[in-house]
């Protein structure tokens, strides 16, 4: 990674050492970047703090409190954050759960599939799944097995679309879905046990490189037009993704559903 002093980053779902955007945090700010510390309360966001600043006491850390599937809080931190900085140079969206299938938000979206269908830098690892059309995406989400990946194919269509949106638009930005690879976090140890995840080949900081990579490394910027929009696999790797994550139609459909519900969420 280059030398980020001077840059601002937000890396949601990083108070958990066990995690892979607690590392993702600790690396950037150990190359002098300002990072705000995504949580879902301020508590959970200090204890990631003091732990960042036990190591390395000259990191500039702050908290970024929002429950990710609640808009209007993070609506409020955004605005909070917006009042003492001018500037934001990386985002990763890490945050991530795994929510009964039935549980939803109070817009009515599966709390699963609100929280890791947020992406910019997206660090949920998305797989090729057989997915329905995008008019039955919320019966998909219904499913038990299907929450989960359904959200992770949205998370590459989403940012397909959303580079298209940057360029049209003349915003100098570049961004990508990653896929951090099979990493044993502390969340994979409660969701699946420890027996299962301590099989997994990587450690949260293993999973933690790729979105370095992609947040961070001078040859994304240097070679823009190759890695704007793309699907990045372990280590730094571009993958082509599944046919459904290729389609243009279905992420252009995507784009204007997302846009719909965060605008009814927003005004109810």
């Amino acid at each position: 990674m280059v030398d980020l002093t001077g840059t601002v980053a937000l890396v949601t779902g990083a108070n958990s050492p066990g995690g892979i955007g607690f590392n993702i945090a600790q690396q950037l700010s150990n190359k002098g970047a300002k990072v705000y510390i995504g949580a879902r309360t301020a508590e959970k966001a200090q204890a990631g703090i003091d732990t960042l600043k036990k190591a390395n006491p000259n990191a500039e850390v702050l908290p970024f409190v929002a429950e990710i599937a609640d808009l209007k809080q993070v609506r409020e931190a955004a605005a909070k954050m917006l009042e003492t900085e001018d500037r934001l140079d990386i985002l990763v969206n890490n945050a991530a759960m795994s929510a009964p299938p039935e549980e939803q938000t109070s817009y009515g979206v599966s709390r699963t599939y609100a929280v890791k269908s947020n992406p910019v830098v997206s660090t949920s690892k998305p797989r090729s799944p057989s997915a329905p059309s995008l008019p039955t995406f919320p019966k998909a989400c219904a499913s038990p097995t299907n929450t989960v990946p359904v959200s992770k194919l949205a998370n590459i269509l989403f940012i397909k679309q959303l580079q298209m949106v940057l360029d049209a638009e003349g915003v100098p930005a570049v961004a990508l879905a990653v896929d951090p690879g099979n990493v044993c976090t502390d969340g994979c140890i409660r969701f699946v046990g420890e027996a299962r995840a301590s099989q997994l080949p990587y450690k949260p900081l293993d999973g933690a490189t790729t979105p370095l990579f992609a947040a961070a490394a001078p040859e994304v910027w240097a070679e823009r037009e190759k890695y704007a929009g793309a699907y990045v696999v372990p280590f730094g790797q571009i993958a082509p993704g599944s046919e459904l994550a290729r389609d243009e139609a279905l992420a252009s459909k995507l784009w204007d559903l997302s846009e719909r519900v965060v605008n009814e969420a927003l005004a109810s």
